[in-house]
């Protein structure tokens, strides 16, 4: 029988016009349909597309050369497809049977790209002459298994040239005379060698935990003598820890306590010695007694701030002469006798002489947070002094009591004589998310004195 020539690529009627293809209406029926709906006569949309459908099925298995597998088709034994780039042949007949499933008794692959072997997968094996590999995925040459016999009749040969595995040892710690240490032994000794910190010094890449009891601690020497010792202390201690600077004969010369609080340690320059020094920014004593406080040889000598707890009223107190002026709502008030001396007015004009009635005026009153202090009419800024003091806050009940040592107030008048009268509150549960501080508007009780 001739070979027939290949046939060329073209599809029948691929180029036919619109509605030239028409879908055959029932293939498994056949052309006894075209008696039901044209007569016997079947028309040529019909031919078209099923000579179409001849040519893509012929040129699918030249392009393809096998079929793909398909879960709708009855496969024979014996019958060759293709599935995911891989050619496989039926081991009996199957249907919805898919032949990548390992080992399957359906289908195996009998062309093309081969999976290599594994303990669970049939493939391809590589060959290998390797006596000391662990590889799974790799047969031996009858030349690895002759050097493994040779290896094998050798120390048959030479057995009593060996140290039997009873008289072997991996005992760090064994003091035995009749046996012999392992590599293994020998290399957990020089490991554990080479993980201690050398006398002479060396670096540490991990951390040290020192354990000595309740008193554990770091000895720091000199040449003198004279140590340096950062010691730990009891759980229920106070303090932390000890810092000590201790001498040879082991007395004690310098002792810090570190006690069990939280905040952060300052430079000698960033703190106020109690003999004194310079305060280079703002004094802030926020408590709910807010006062200042001088003693003299230990005994009270006066104060600043508020009386108590319960009142706004701000004080200048003198303990020994029992003397004070207070800062209230709507007054100024002292205890005794003010003694002033002679006011002289930028006119010239002396409170002892040659003031008027109508060179002095006193007004008072309350401000809201923001409003501009009033001068008594008739005088300028320059011509009056003032007082101003925090009325009682309409805006505290507002601060959860538990927040109330987070929040202080302020009242002030600025370079504008605009009033500043307000609370302030920091993290507190009541303050703002995105800041953590939170400023509630209040009123100032005021009163400006007015002297020409």
């Amino acid at each position: 029988m001739p070979v027939m020539k290949r046939p060329d690529e073209q599809i029948f009627a691929s180029s036919a016009k619109d509605n030239e293809v028409q879908t055959f209406p029932n293939l498994t029926r056949g052309w006894g349909i075209s008696f039901e709906q044209t007569q016997g006569i079947p028309p040529m949309e019909w031919f078209n597309f099923l000579f179409k459908r001849l040519d893509e099925a012929l040129l699918y298995h030249l392009q393809r050369g096998l079929p793909e597998w398909s879960a709708n088709t009855d496969y024979p034994q014996h019958a060759f497809v293709q599935h995911q780039g891989k050619t496989y042949r039926a081991l009996r007949a199957n249907k919805k049977k898919s032949p990548d499933i390992a080992m399957s008794a359906d289908w195996v692959q009998w062309a093309g790209d081969y999976s290599l072997a594994s303990l669970t997968q049939k493939g391809i094996v590589q060959l290998s002459s390797e006596t000391g590999s662990n590889a799974e995925d790799k047969a031996a040459t009858p030349k690895a298994v002759k050097t493994v016999k040779d290896l094998i009749d050798a120390l048959n040969r030479n057995l009593s040239n060996y140290i039997p595995n009873s008289k072997k040892s991996s005992a760090t710690n064994s003091a035995s005379n009749d046996t012999v240490a392992t590599s293994a032994a020998v290399k957990a000794v020089n490991d554990n060698a080479n993980s201690r910190f050398s006398k002479q010094g060396g670096e540490v890449s991990g951390r040290i935990t020192i354990r000595n009891g309740d008193y554990s601690g770091i000895d720091l020497m000199n040449d003198a003598k004279y140590r340096f010792i950062l010691e730990t202390k009891p759980h229920n201690n106070n303090d932390i820890g000890t810092i000590i600077y201790r001498n040879s004969a082991w007395e004690n010369e310098a002792q810090i306590k570190i006690p069990k609080k939280t905040g952060t340690l300052a430079i000698f320059e960033e703190v106020l010695s109690q003999q004194g020094g310079t305060l280079r920014g703002i004094l802030e004593i926020d408590t709910t007694n807010s006062f200042l406080r001088g003693k003299r040889k230990g005994n009270h000598g006066w104060y600043i701030g508020f009386q108590n707890s319960e009142s706004d009223d701000a004080y200048f107190y003198h303990y020994i002469y029992e003397t004070y002026v207070a800062l209230k709502q709507n007054a100024a008030e002292f205890n005794k006798n003010v003694i002033a001396p002679d006011f002289q007015t930028n006119k010239g004009k002396r409170l002892s002489s040659a003031l008027q009635k109508s060179d002095i005026a006193v007004i008072s009153g309350s401000l809201t947070n923001g409003a501009t202090l009033p001068l008594p009419s008739g005088f300028n800024q320059n011509q009056c002094r003032w007082l101003v003091s925090i009325k009682a806050d309409v805006n505290i009940d507002r601060v959860k009591k538990s927040d109330l040592e987070n929040t202080r107030t302020e009242c002030y008048v600025d370079n504008n004589r605009r009033v500043v009268a307000r609370v302030i509150s920091r993290g507190g549960t009541h303050t703002e998310s995105k800041t953590g501080i939170r400023y509630d508007n209040s009123e100032a009780n005021y009163i400006v004195i007015g002297i020409k």
